[in-house]
């Protein structure tokens, strides 16, 4: 026995002038939000209005209609279409779709319109973006259509570098959007597929991890990674990344450096790849041991950042001068004058122990009068042969000014995606 289907009955709609209706004191909605009444009212001229106004008749007080309605839910549009008017855009007899509603209770219908309203999901508004670049509009104007700024559009953009494989796990909720944005920083899917099982494995999946081990650049050759960027795109050993320290070294204290890429690095293959622009950001650290005599001071590179935001490790690339050689060499401090200093206190305490250890026997004196004298004036030379030694243990300060030009020595090779701005 086939069962009963319910008859549900909807509510009629009409074409009602606008100057016939009237906003209700009915509708939820007080405070402002979402897209403003000024946007809306171009989307309308660009598209006409895509939902129509929820209304009811306005009746007398004896209960007969007055030709009037008013508009409990829909409050924005009718006031963007008021706008339209006062503007002078649209007549104000203009026809507006409207749906009549009867019985229930007009706040009852304002709520329900408003929680029922689900924002588009990020994925769908990617997919929508992309389809409009597609159609030929530029972000900018896309950003101006939608009412969100380029910034929205070119990084929900960004999605379309990440596998279709991805996408599925974050429309399943398998994954946040700062995880899947988190991989859009490398164009290699296959990568991207690999790096995602390896996470959702181990359990380090933050956003932060995912992006580090993306852009993690330095592979053995037999590592099948290098397949998924492909062998004409690397920086092979042996080769140098010329730039200018941003930051200036002094080597009393340990501590980090900053340097700028001065000419852009290309692909060794073809040499026209290009790989690391200029202007890339090096962040490096300095070795602050020096031993005396040393002049040079050895620093290494761990990470170079990109102009994009890219971040790639280096895993101690060794730095050198612009002729090769290891460390930096500019100004050197042996502390000289300490020791010059030093050594004439010395001389001097020496001399006062010398004439504080005369004997003074023939003139009398007692014994245990010239044995003070004698060990004041030992300790005297002690303590002048101590300031001597400690002042030339004391290493040298190695200063670097900023600007000082210095090279990233490729010791092994680096597999690099192709740049992109």
């Amino acid at each position: 026995m086939a069962s009963a289907v319910q008859k549900i009955k909807l509510s009629p709609s009409r074409d009602i002038p606008f100057n016939k209706l009237v906003l209700s004191q009915s509708n939820v909605r007080r405070v402002k939000a979402g897209v403003s009444i000024e946007q809306l009212a171009e989307s309308i001229v660009q598209r006409t209005l895509l939902q129509s106004l929820n209304v009811r008749a306005v009746v007398d007080a004896e209960g007969n209609e007055t030709g009037m309605f008013e508009v409990p839910a829909g409050g924005r549009r009718y006031r963007a279409l008021e706008l339209l008017v006062k503007q002078k855009r649209m007549a104000k007899t203009q026809p507006v779709p409207c749906v009549v509603r009867e019985g229930g209770i007009a706040e009852d219908d304002s709520l329900a319109e408003n929680d029922e309203r689900v924002g588009l999901h990020p994925l769908d508004q990617f997919r929508a973006f992309q389809t409009l670049l597609d159609a030929g509009l530029t972000e900018e104007e896309i950003a101006a259509r939608h009412f969100v700024t380029p910034a929205v559009v070119k990084q929900r953009l960004r999605l379309a570098s990440v596998s279709p494989k991805l996408h599925e796990v974050y429309a399943e909720d398998g994954m946040t959007l700062e995880q899947l944005m988190a991989f859009s920083v490398t164009a290699d899917q296959a990568r991207q597929e690999q790096v995602w099982e390896n996470v959702s494995r181990s359990g380090y999946d933050e956003p932060y991890q995912i992006r580090r081990m993306l852009t993690e650049s330095t592979v053995r050759a037999s590592d099948r990674r290098a397949q998924f960027v492909g062998l004409d795109v690397y920086q092979q050993a042996g080769g140098g990344v010329s730039a200018a320290l941003i930051t200036g070294i002094r080597s009393d204290l340990p501590g980090q450096i900053m340097a700028h890429v001065t000419e852009p690095l290309f692909d060794t293959p073809s040499g026209q790849t290009l790989l690391v622009p200029q202007g890339a950001r090096l962040i490096g650290i300095y070795d602050s041991q020096i031993a005396v005599g040393q002049s040079r001071v050895l620093l290494v590179w761990t990470r170079l950042i990109m102009p994009n935001g890219r971040s790639i490790v280096l895993e101690r690339q060794p730095g050198a001068d612009t002729a090769g050689y290891a460390g930096l060499q500019d100004e050197v401090d042996h502390h000289s004058g300490e020791l010059f200093r030093a050594a004439l206190l010395s001389t001097l305490l020496g001399v006062g122990a010398e004439l504080g250890s005369g004997s003074d026997a023939d003139n009398g004196s007692s014994a245990i009068l010239q044995a003070l004298r004698r060990g004041a004036g030992d300790s005297l030379t002690q303590t002048g042969q101590q300031v001597v030694r400690r002042n030339l243990n004391i290493q040298p300060t190695l200063t670097i000014r900023p600007g000082f030009p210095v090279r990233v020595i490729v010791n092994r090779d680096l597999v690099l995606e192709p740049y992109r701005g």
